[in-house]
């Protein structure tokens, strides 16, 4: 399956989705950021990484914008999968 470096995922839930649209796609993200880790099944973390999508946590509830942006700035796609509270 094929990263698409310029496809960036954040995701606060188990992250099936996202390995469930990256299936039907043929391609995965090439990053993906989560503030739950522990959330995400280890199968689901295991073939992320196995397949080179890089996985950044995020430690913080809040997520201030300007600590996102230079992971994001130079992507062409960006979705948000479980991520409650965005707004």
């Amino acid at each position: 399956m094929k990263v698409h470096n310029n496809w960036a995922v954040l995701v606060s839930q188990t992250g099936s989705e996202v390995i469930s649209i990256a299936k039907e796609l043929g391609y995965l993200p090439g990053l993906l950021i989560t503030n739950r880790l522990f959330n995400i099944s280890s199968d689901n973390i295991k073939f992320l990484s196995n397949h080179g999508v890089i996985v950044k946590t995020i430690h913080d509830r809040h997520i201030p914008a300007d600590y996102l942006m230079p992971d994001l700035l130079d992507k062409e796609l960006i979705t948000l999968h479980g991520f409650l509270r965005i707004v």
